[in-house]
């Protein structure tokens, strides 16, 4: 691709455009997290959004599952409210409606078609519980996708944005956050310590903006199997000169006999010495 595009920088994946230019043999699922933001009245929202993005070129899939507070709503603070399922077949209309709102960040990471089926099956699964959305027609902010009303509602610690997009990443084994994080400020301050960790690719979506893709993984070198018995093979070490301690054998010890003076002088006039008694 880099020869292809030689005044585009490596970092630059995509074009700058990872909406639109999506890599053919890259299945993913990306997980956008909507920071804080103030609307057009002035009032503040400060507890930010997610939803998670399933896509894949080839088989010509590009799915953003959004879920929120988008129908009747109670409690202190309207804290609950029906759960409502917005589900773009078109990523790019949904992100042109928040992107009008305020900015997100995305974290993308590979996947299979196999994986992308378990995860869309499972929102499917939750679609056929539940019904279209009769407060909108079943239409989603920003159009290209349908709104669906949840058997279950919406509740501000255990049914959000967040919990549900978790939930849909757990069926294929995906789980980011070890706390188990239920709030999405929470979540992205989570996730940016770790993503790096994680081999997460980073795409900043700034309001009123042109995507930009901030990081993207470094590629794992790939080695020969010959090199990788090599590796597995343990180092050759030098056997040591042998320092083992033999104690040396007792050495014979013997009663001191005073000698005789009468009999040294006798023994030395003989020729046969007296044997020492």
């Amino acid at each position: 691709m880099q020869a292809k595009y030689p005044a585009w920088s490596p970092y630059s994946a995509m074009l700058d455009n990872p909406l639109v230019h999506i890599d053919v043999k890259g299945d993913s699922v990306e997980l956008i997290i909507g920071r804080p933001y103030t609307d057009a009245s002035g009032e503040t929202h400060p507890y930010g959004h997610m939803a998670l993005r399933v896509f894949n070129a080839t088989d010509g899939y590009n799915m953003v599952y959004d879920y929120g507070r988008y129908g009747k709503t109670w409690g202190l603070l309207s804290s609950e409210g029906e759960g409502i399922l917005n589900v773009y077949t078109d990523a790019k209309s949904y992100m042109k409606d928040e992107q009008s709102l305020r900015s997100s960040v995305g974290y993308m990471q590979p996947t299979s078609v196999a994986d992308d089926k378990k995860v869309m099956d499972f929102f499917q699964n939750l679609i056929k519980q539940g019904e279209v959305y009769k407060g909108t027609n079943g239409e989603v902010p920003g159009g290209g996708g349908t709104a669906y009303k949840l058997k279950q509602d919406y509740h501000y610690n255990n049914s959000n944005c967040v919990t549900l997009s978790c939930d849909g990443l757990r069926v294929i084994g995906i789980e980011y956050f070890e706390k188990g994080a239920n709030r999405p400020n929470d979540a992205f301050d989570e996730i940016e310590k770790s993503y790096q960790t994680l081999r997460l690719q980073r795409t900043s979506y700034p309001q009123n903006g042109k995507a930009i893709i901030t990081w993207i993984p470094p590629k794992i070198k790939q080695i020969s199997l010959e090199e990788l018995n090599k590796l597995l093979q343990p180092p050759q070490q030098k056997m040591p000169r042998d320092k083992t301690f033999v104690p040396s054998p007792p050495t014979m010890q013997f009663p001191y006999i005073r000698p005789n003076p009468s009999q040294n002088q006798q023994n030395t006039n003989s020729s046969n010495p007296s044997p020492i008694r």
